[in-house]
């Protein structure tokens, strides 16, 4: 089974390994490629091996990491507009399924005030003026709107 990673952290690379180990296609996407090798090892804090296993490639490239999926989209919740986008993306992720037209991904960015140690109001503002500037919303893939296009 193809399988993309997103992030070539310490989950994502834990997580490359595991694929990797049990007989995946695994990509990693990552913001430095040059970093890795097709060789992952994972040790705890005891230098004790982990997981091992042999990824595919690395890519810097989100449109070659996102190859064959059919939708991802990037949704947010701090204010009423974006929860209607994020309600309207999550059904057209799972008609795909329903359709078998393939993979959808929606990543929701959201507030956590609790973890954050803020107030919900200083937690939403936060995440306007932090995270939606750095984790851009919008569709990064739809090949169905492309169909429809042509």
């Amino acid at each position: 089974m193809k399988t993309t990673i997103l992030g070539g952290g310490n989950i994502g690379t834990l997580m490359a390994a595991e694929f990797a180990k049990k007989g995946h296609d695994v990509t990693v996407y990552t913001s430095k490629p040059e970093k890795w090798s097709n060789e992952i090892e994972v040790y705890d804090a005891s230098d004790r091996l982990l997981k091992s296993g042999v990824i595919k490639k690395t890519t810097d490239s989100i449109e070659e990491a996102l190859d064959g999926a059919e939708y991802i989209e990037r949704v947010a919740v701090n204010n009423v507009k974006n929860v209607r986008n994020a309600k309207k993306a999550i059904k057209k992720a799972f008609q795909n399924q329903i359709d078998k037209k393939g993979f959808s991904l929606i990543e929701v960015v959201s507030s956590c005030p609790t973890n954050w140690g803020m107030t919900p109001q200083n937690a939403l503002k936060w995440l306007e003026e932090n995270m939606i500037p750095y984790y851009t919303l919008g569709v990064y893939k739809d090949r169905s709107a492309q169909k429809e296009e042509k």
